[in-house]
């Protein structure tokens, strides 16, 4: 997503690197900068596989919808399987997600615990 203003943020990838960019906040900094400079970017990170991954989560998790499985493969390189193999299945026992072949779902109680399945698919990824 891009962000436009002042102390917008935008996600951009390039080459299967998510890139933050930060704004100045200050309305008159930022102006002066978009306009004598062309630019008004204040920050500018590359974002580690591992922070990938916890947006992915973080915002996919929350949805009714769940996380299209290819995103794993188009974000991070690696397949879903090749991240996770057998490792999410106390999850999947315990009903907080649902894995199918195209989505990986936060069930509904799983939903009021994204914010810790997020924590743990972080920590138990091999990326």
């Amino acid at each position: 997503y891009i962000g436009i203003g002042a102390g917008a943020h935008s996600r951009i990838t390039i080459d299967r690197i998510k890139h933050s960019f930060l704004t100045y906040h200050q309305p008159e900094k930022w102006l002066k900068h978009s306009l004598e400079l062309n630019n008004s970017i204040q920050k500018q990170t590359k974002l580690s596989k591992e922070a990938m991954l916890e947006e992915l989560l973080i915002f996919g998790l929350r949805i009714k919808n769940g996380i299209n499985l290819k995103l794993f493969d188009d974000y991070l390189g690696k397949s879903f399987n090749a991240i996770y193999g057998d490792k999410l299945n106390t999850l999947c026992q315990e009903n907080l997600i649902k894995i199918t072949k195209q989505k990986l779902i936060a069930t509904s109680k799983g939903q009021n615990l994204a914010h810790n399945i997020t924590n743990f698919m972080v920590k138990n990824a091999s990326l």
